[in-house]
Parts: structure tokens; C-alpha cells; sequence
């Protein structure tokens, strides 16, 4: 059985990382092409590509490339790196439009670039934190946080965390009996 769910990159999120990425590249030729009277000037103006492009480049090796069901946990597999989610800190898995995307104030991450990554506020009490890149969301709640992913093959990864919760769940009532 297959254990990985790749994030599954829609529409929006390809435009928009591509524009995105066009124009800061537009941006570097014209810095390196573009005749400027002093050397200050080229300088400040390239220092600022540059910085832009470290920027985009970090953004990437957040950005989500899947996620695996494990025997203890589910891995938010980044680029570069990964977050764990304990399936005992799983208390509710439901799917949620794709206009949540876009009705949240960010406060940390990228909305659109990559996909959507960071923090936003929400009305609730719980920090949400997107960790998607289309608009086929599952909410992952645990008692502190809110995940919202987008695997690809939604109804399949469902189907597939529910029951590595009810067998984390059976697990955890059987070391409790003496």
C-alpha cells in the first residue's frame, strides 16, 4: 500500500508561481542590461533582485510536496524538511472549500507562490496553519492547531487517515487496560 499522497498543484497556484517567477526574472535582465549612469545605482537595484530571488528560492523549499501516512503520525513532507502530526492529536478530519484560501488574513507564508504555506487568523480560538497547494482541502484539527492540506486523491487519503486514527485509537485503549 502506498503511504504517499502527493500535494497536488492546481490551476491558480501554477499561473500564479509562474508569473511570479517571469517577473522577477524580468527583473534581473533588465538590472543587468539596463544602461545606469552609476555603479551605486546598479548596485542598489541588482542587491534588490538578488534579495527578491533568495526570497522566492526559501519559499520554494517551504513549499509542500506531499503527504505520508506513517505508522504514528501524518508527515507534511516539504521540499526541504518536514512538520509531524501525532495521530493521537488528531481529534477531527473534514474537507473544506477552496474559497478558504482566500477569506483568511495571513499572517506568515506565501498566498499562492508555491502554494499556500503559513499561519493565518481565523475567527476561531485555534491558529490555522495552510500547508496546500490547490483548492481541494482536508482541515486536519488538534487541540492547538488547524492543518489545511490538499493531498491529491482527497477521498482516498480520507478514507486511508480515518483508519490509521481508528487504529492509533485502538492502540492507545489497549495500552491503557492493565
Amino acid at each position: 500500500m502506498n503511504n504517499f499522497f502527493r500535494a497536488k498543484y492546481g490551476k491558480f497556484v501554477i499561473t500564479f508561481t509562474v508569473l511570479i517567477i517571469l517577473a522577477v526574472l524580468g527583473f534581473l535582465i533588465f538590472t543587468l542590461i539596463y544602461p545606469f549612469q552609476d555603479l551605486k545605482t546598479r548596485l542598489v537595484i541588482l542587491g534588490i533582485a538578488v534579495f527578491i530571488s533568495l526570497c522566492l528560492i526559501y519559499l520554494f523549499f517551504l513549499s509542500p510536496k506531499g503527504y505520508r501516512l506513517e505508522e504514528s503520525s501524518l508527515e507534511l513532507v516539504r521540499r526541504a524538511g518536514k512538520e509531524e502530526i501525532s495521530y493521537r492529536d488528531i481529534e477531527k478530519v473534514y474537507k473544506i472549500p477552496g474559497r478558504a484560501l482566500f477569506l483568511t488574513l495571513r499572517i506568515t507564508g506565501s498566498r499562492g507562490f508555491f502554494g499556500f504555506v503559513g499561519s493565518v487568523k481565523t475567527r476561531g480560538e485555534k491558529e490555522t496553519y495552510f500547508f496546500a497547494t490547490s483548492s481541494e482541502l482536508v482541515a486536519l484539527e488538534t487541540p492547538s492547531k488547524i492543518y489545511v492540506i490538499s493531498p491529491e486523491n482527497r477521498e482516498k487519503f480520507i478514507k486511508e487517515l480515518k483508519r490509521k486514527l481508528k487504529g492509533s485509537d485502538e492502540q492507545n485503549l489497549a495500552k491503557e487496560k492493565p
